[in-house]
């Protein structure tokens, strides 16, 4: 999920990368490697991939910055905003669909759980809506929810293998020495269906 995540949402869709110039495969163990061939990232440091570790994971996002009270009710950008501005309320709406495993205990989760329904669909609304039917979800509660919701919704990556340029990553079609399985490489649409199980197995 956080790969396909990954590929979509960030490298192709924020990121503007050709995906004939990006290459996927199994790792043999526990997820994907995704590498990125082109000449404008090659030169990037350490501190530019950080960067976009970053915005993946959506580091650092304050909900006070985007979500504002206007005329006494609570406003939510519109998805046509780059950025995670324009991501935030799918990323409310994929939360709140989870809220019941959710394991915080602020005072807003159980209101939610409540009106999980309603909140929804006011959020896939084209021009997305913050309910004010929900009561006792005020601005500042809001805000709070969308920082949870971004920070659950963020590619979840591996942050050291990603900014150190020094890093020697798997040659594909070798044996991962934990698993035996083979580095697989794969398409995007393979992606979805590939099970390591029938797909990585080397004899």
């Amino acid at each position: 999920t956080h790969t396909i995540k990954l590929y979509d949402e960030f490298l192709v869709n924020d990121l503007g990368f050709d995906p004939d110039k990006i290459q996927l495969n199994y790792s043999g163990h526990r997820g994907y490697h995704i590498r990125v061939h082109d000449p404008k990232v090659y030169k990037l440091g350490s501190d530019a991939r950080m960067e976009i570790v970053q915005y993946i994971m959506g580091s650092g996002f304050k909900g006070s910055k985007v979500i504002v009270s206007q005329g006494g009710s609570s406003l939510i950008p519109s998805r046509e905003i780059p950025g995670w501005s324009g991501k935030l309320a799918d990323a409310m709406v994929e939360f709140i669909q989870n809220i019941d495993t959710y394991p915080g205990s602020e005072k807003w989760v159980s209101i939610l759980k409540e009106k999980k329904v309603i909140a929804i669909d006011m959020l896939r609304r084209p021009r997305p809506v913050l309910s004010a039917k929900i009561k006792g979800v005020g601005i500042k509660s809001w805000q709070e929810i969308a920082e949870k919701a971004v920070e659950f919704f963020g590619s979840e990556i591996d942050r050291p293998v990603t900014h150190d340029v020094h890093r020697v990553i798997r040659l594909i079609g070798s044996l991962n020495g934990k698993t035996g399985f083979t580095v697989t490489e794969l398409t995007r649409e393979s992606l979805d269906k590939f099970n390591p199980f029938n797909d990585a197995i080397a004899f």
